[in-house]
Parts: structure tokens; C-alpha cells; sequence
């Protein structure tokens, strides 16, 4: 039997390996920027410097191409998009302050769910068995998450609110991304993205925040990680090797990211789960399997 692996089949080993790598840095996302804003920066204004600077970077690196993409469509699903993920990051951050990473990760990962139960609303489809089936889970699981019932675990608290509004901004994202996909060049829809959150960022930190900047080596490469892996690496490698991989894939890959976060709270910043906040978050990942196999 010839074990030899085909060109094609190689090319999505490497690209389901490049976005399980994006799924890691995903989820150390939500302990940097947990040491971030217990080190004493405002939540915007964390956003202001991730964003400002992948904005900058990204620029710098496709400016030919985004001037030469560039067109009054593709500024206006930027702007649309943009927006969506301001408000996405903006509830994260904020809950970030409330809640704990792991848990922060594993509410965030509700997208999965929520994303064919907003379809509903537009109109565009009615989920079947086992998107239901998955919402009982991720219901369960979070209800265990968020029990006051172990040693150490606050019941559900503002945090965790942010954090689940944070998940149906997401959401809302994939919806009107689906729709605009195709339609515009991806790195100039990506760029001009980045561009409008950290507009947003920025005028909301100065609206309603003190100014805060990185003080020490510490929070700087917290800074750098969010904003030069976090952003423009990962959307990088979205963009370049999604394609190369069937959509239900990535998308089980992707529900890696709350399981990552998890691990990553717990080694680096001692948070404790207990018994029922690891049966939570092993629902919850249960349940985003369930409807993510169902798509495939």
C-alpha cells in the first residue's frame, strides 16, 4: 500500500496546521490581554494600541495592493464590518475585567451557536436537530461554567454578559461577512477593517477614557503579541489557508480556540475551574462539535 500523501492532501495538512496554530494564538489572546488590563490599562485603550498598530503594519505591507483595490464599496463593508468587531472586541475587553480568561474564552466560542440561531431573524434558514442539540449543550455547559457551586467560582456576573454580547457581535460579523464574501478584494476588505476598529477605538478612548499606554517590557510585548500575531498573522492565515480546507473543518478547528484559552488561563495565570467549570467547558466544546459537523 503506498503511504505516499498526494500535493493536495499535503497542502491541507499544512493548511489545517497553519489554523490550529491560529486557534493557539487565538487563545492566548484572552490571558494578554487579561495581564494587560490588570497591570492598570484602560480596555479601550488597550484596543487603541492592538489595533492602531496592526492597522499600521497591515498598511505598510499591502499598500500597493489596497490602492489599488480600493473603491467606495469596498470602504462601505469595511466600515459595516469594522464596526461589528469594535463592538465584538470592545464587550471582550471590557468583560475581561470581570471575568476570567478561561471563562471568557469558552462564553466567546457561543458564536458557533448563535451564528444559525441569528438566521432565524433575517430569515435566511431554520436550524435543524442538531443545532438545537447543540444549544442544549453549550445551555448546560454554561450554566456549569458560570455555578457558584465549586470553591472559587463566581455565579454569572457582568463579565460574563459582556462576554456573551461579545459572542453575538461575532456572530452578526460571520452573517454579514457571508453575505459580502467574493464580492471584494480580501486583503482590502481586511485592511480597511482594522482601519475602522481602531478609528472606533481610538475615538472611544478619548471620549470616555484617560489615556493609558504600555509601561513596562512586559505590557509592550503583551501589546505586540495582540497586535502583530493576534491580528495581522492570524487574519493572514485565515485568508492564505482557510480556502485550502473545507469550511466544517475550520470550523472544528476554530472551537479549539475556547479549549486553548482555557489551558493558557490556568498555566499562566493559576485560574481555577473545578469540577463543574471543566464539565462546562467540555459541553460547551461538545456542543460546538455537534453543530460544526453538521455543516460539513
Amino acid at each position: 500500500m503506498d503511504s505516499t500523501k498526494s500535493p493536495e492532501r499535503e497542502g491541507r495538512s499544512l493548511a489545517e496546521g497553519m489554523l490550529l496554530t491560529t486557534t493557539l494564538i487565538w487563545g492566548g489572546t484572552f490571558a494578554a490581554t487579561k495581564v494587560l488590563l490588570d497591570s492598570g490599562m484602560e480596555p479601550m485603550g488597550l484596543l487603541t494600541w492592538r489595533f492602531g498598530i496592526a492597522a499600521l503594519l497591515f498598511f505598510l505591507l499591502f499598500f500597493n495592493r489596497l490602492r489599488k483595490a480600493f473603491n467606495v464599496s469596498t470602504l462601505k463593508k469595511g466600515i459595516v464590518l469594522g464596526v461589528l468587531l469594535y463592538a465584538g472586541f470592545g464587550l471582550q475587553t471590557v468583560g475581561l475585567g470581570f471575568t476570567s480568561s478561561s471563562r471568557s474564552g469558552f462564553i466567546t466560542a457561543l458564536y458557533v451557536v448563535i451564528t444559525p440561531l441569528l438566521q432565524i431573524f433575517i430569515g435566511r434558514s431554520i436550524p435543524g436537530k442538531r443545532v438545537w442539540l447543540s444549544v442544549g449543550l453549550v445551555t448546560v455547559g454554561l450554566w456549569l461554567l458560570t455555578s457558584p457551586a465549586e470553591g472559587g467560582m463566581a455565579g454569572f456576573n457582568a463579565g460574563d454578559l459582556l462576554t456573551l454580547g461579545c459572542a453575538v457581535s461575532f456572530a452578526a460579523y460571520i452573517i454579514v461577512l457571508d453575505r459580502f464574501g467574493g464580492k471584494e478584494d480580501v486583503i482590502a476588505l481586511t485592511g480597511f477593517q482594522l482601519l475602522v476598529v481602531a478609528i472606533c477605538c481610538t475615538l472611544h478612548n478619548l471620549l470616555s477614557e484617560p489615556w493609558t499606554s504600555p509601561s513596562t517590557s512586559t505590557d509592550w510585548s503583551m501589546i505586540l503579541f495582540l497586535a502583530l500575531l493576534a491580528s495581522v498573522f492570524t487574519t493572514w492565515c485565515q485568508t492564505n489557508f482557510q480556502p485550502r480546507t473545507t469550511p466544517g473543518r475550520a470550523a472544528i478547528i476554530y472551537t479549539m480556540e475556547s479549549v486553548f484559552a482555557a489551558i493558557i488561563g490556568i498555566a499562566l495565570l493559576g485560574e481555577h475551574l473545578g469540577t463543574s467549570g471543566f464539565l462546562g467547558g467540555g459541553l460547551i466544546v461538545g456542543g460546538l462539535l455537534v453543530v460544526e459537523v453538521s455543516r460539513d
